[in-house]
């Protein structure tokens, strides 16, 4: 017999949390940026 490796759902259903805790990361950085690169900016 050969042995079973834990990958119970390798397919899309098991990357879907992945990619959004990944979009959900990103947005967290990109709103960071954001706001430093506002903090620094001086009207005319």
């Amino acid at each position: 017999m050969t042995k079973r490796l834990p990958f119970y759902g390798i397919g899309i259903h098991s990357f879907l949390p992945f990619f959004s805790g990944a979009a959900m990361a990103f947005s967290s950085v990109s709103v960071v940026g954001n706001s430093l690169l506002l903090m620094e900016f001086k009207p005319r």
